[in-house]
């Protein structure tokens, strides 16, 4: 089955603190913060193999990202006029009903149940709009906070790929998790914070 067009009515995407809005151009500085923060946390250095230009940032703010992806910026409910994090679902496979999720947040955003929040979110809009019956993800051995989250809300760990980052001096390995739509949901598993 080919879809032409992802649903663009984002304005129910709300949990208990964040809300994923779709990105627009003067998001692009935030947006490019986040994604330096990112590198920097993925790679360990300030120069890794592919860095992030701003030209890559621009794209990803500006343009239709096509009927297998859909992009999101995550505000605070309390400020939304600050932009704490970014969140996508990509690959969508719409024949198999799956799609890859990747997010990051701002490191001075970190700790404060935005990214569990918009995880929650995410899940759930897959789920129940997008008619997906699986997210998948994949978080590496040294990001232990992130693979915390997402056992908290029900992601299982599918594979392993053995040191398939090196950071630090050291090869980490890398853990493939999946949710799917008939297990528990993330937002029936109580309190996100």
């Amino acid at each position: 089955m080919k879809r032409s067009r992802l649903p663009t009515d984002v304005s129910r995407l709300t949990g208990e603190k964040v809300r994923l809005r779709t990105p627009v151009p003067e998001d692009a500085d935030a947006v490019m913060a986040i994604r330096e923060a990112d590198v920097s946390l993925y790679y360990g250095s300030p120069d890794p193999p592919v860095q992030w230009r701003r030209e890559h940032v621009a794209g990803w703010v500006n343009d239709d990202p096509g009927p297998r992806r859909v992009n999101f910026c995550i505000v605070p409910l309390d400020d939304e006029s600050r932009v704490v994090g970014t969140l996508s679902l990509q690959l969508i496979d719409w024949k198999n009903r799956n799609t890859m999720m990747g997010i990051g947040l701002h490191p001075d955003e970190r700790g404060k149940g935005y990214g569990t929040d918009a995880t929650t979110v995410a899940v759930d809009f897959a789920f129940d709009q997008l008619n997906l019956v699986k997210v998948y993800l994949g978080t590496f051995a040294f990001n232990e906070h992130a693979k915390h989250v997402y056992d908290k809300l029900g992601f299982v760990v599918e594979g392993v790929l053995r040191d398939e980052r090196f950071r630090d001096g050291r090869y980490w390995d890398e853990y493939l998790m999946a949710t799917w739509r008939d297990d528990a949901r993330p937002s029936d598993l109580g309190p996100r914070g």
